[in-house]
């Protein structure tokens, strides 16, 4: 519960800033959640449809979000 409520913290200080802690590498399986709650359903709508375009089949990194 500690590292939640300390990551939700830094997060939102990082937003409040219009920054992000991903960077190049993306968002990462740790962040995936997190992500309903930084970006807007468009942004995710987005992420999910470049994903499929891609990668239709999913074997590329599957159930990963790009």
């Amino acid at each position: 519960m500690l590292f939640e409520t300390l990551n939700r913290l830094v997060h939102d200080r990082v937003v409040s800033h219009e920054e992000s802690i991903s960077a190049e590498h993306g968002a990462g399986q740790l962040r995936r959640d997190e992500l309903k709650h930084y970006k807007s359903p468009i942004e995710l709508e987005l992420m999910l449809r470049i994903k499929q375009a891609i990668d239709p089949n999913q074997l590329m990194n599957p159930s990963k979000l790009l």
